[in-house]
């Protein structure tokens, strides 16, 4: 949901009659769903491990998808709050750092599967 709004205000809104105009009050909403999802995942990994949400493949594909997600918020405060330099930088950040953090967690899930198959473990 998250991704698939942000793509529209990115790439759609934008060209409608009045779509700027309503470019703002999306993106709140938008980023409120995020900061909602945000807080949601994290008292999951607090409950239930990290490796609940990055073992099972289906699981890191909603962690990916979270983190394109942010990417995504951090393109769509760039159209809600154009005159801010600050909010986009601080997205794009966070969308940097996750995606330096996911990126190994899924490259070694991928690497553990593919062994466990190979090995005949799984």
């Amino acid at each position: 949901m998250i991704m698939a709004t942000g793509i529209f205000i990115a790439a759609s809104l934008q060209h409608l009659p009045s779509g700027s105009a309503l470019t703002r009050p999306i993106a709140i909403v938008l980023l409120l769903s995020w900061l909602a999802m945000t807080a949601l995942l994290l008292l999951s990994v607090r409950r239930r491990g990290f490796s609940f949400h990055t073992s099972p493949v289906v699981a890191s594909f909603a962690v990916g998808t979270w983190v394109a997600g942010t990417a995504i918020a951090a393109r769509v405060t760039m159209y809600a709050a154009p005159g801010s330099w600050w909010l986009p930088r601080v997205f794009f950040f966070l969308a940097l750092v996750l995606w330096l953090g996911f990126i190994p967690l899924w490259l070694l899930g991928r690497s553990l599967r593919s062994f466990a198959r190979t090995s005949g473990t799984a």
